[in-house]
């Protein structure tokens, strides 16, 4: 402020602090989707703005509105998304689609378990927040992890407890989906001695 020759400097302004009001699209698929983020006081100028401490690229940045893609690091289940600007924090928690089965293959095996199977589907994450089950027995990952994805998970099958159709349940996070289409093997006779 200037009066005359005389100024004098105020560095009490601030701006307020960035507020989210809601992530669209409402339940979003885990892979390919880009995220509308509406609030206020977002600046004119990308700053920061992440989806589980990962980055959010980016495409459109305006005050009340930001569109990103949070590639393909998403975990599923709940996520956080986060938006500083000028040291300014705003977050707000969203949920993911809910998982879904299409296919289990092989469709069916020995009750010894041990044999690779495939899950393909859609909305698996990226395997932080994801177990699946078989017959209500963990189905343990295959390594390296980077054999699953956002649509399809490979896991070694677990012993069956008895033949006959097992279901295959796959959660992430809170939300979980099952399929049928799983059995073990009926018992073989192969010998009978003496």
């Amino acid at each position: 402020l200037t009066v005359g020759a005389q100024s004098v400097e105020d560095t009490t302004l601030s701006y307020l602090a960035p507020t989210i009001g809601g992530v669209l699209p409402a339940s979003p698929a885990t892979s390919a989707v880009a995220l509308t983020i509406n609030g206020n006081n977002f600046g004119t100028t990308e700053q920061s703005v992440r989806v589980d401490s990962n980055v959010c690229t980016p495409s459109s940045w305006t005050q009340t509105q930001i569109i990103c893609q949070p590639g393909p690091s998403v975990a599923g289940g709940t996520s956080t998304v986060q938006v500083v600007v000028g040291g300014q924090e705003a977050s707000t928690t969203f949920a993911w689609a809910a998982p879904s089965i299409s296919q289990v293959s092989p469709t069916s095996m020995s009750t010894r378990g041990g044999q690779t199977l495939t899950i393909t589907g859609a909305n698996f994450g990226n395997g932080a927040r994801t177990t699946v089950e078989v017959g209500g027995r963990l189905c343990s990952s295959q390594s390296p992890a980077s054999s699953n994805s956002q649509n399809a998970i490979v896991c070694v099958a677990p012993e069956g407890a008895a033949p006959g159709q097992a279901q295959v349940r796959v959660t992430v996070g809170a939300s979980s989906t099952t399929s049928s289409a799983f059995s073990y093997a009926p018992p073989v006779v192969t010998d009978i001695s003496p």
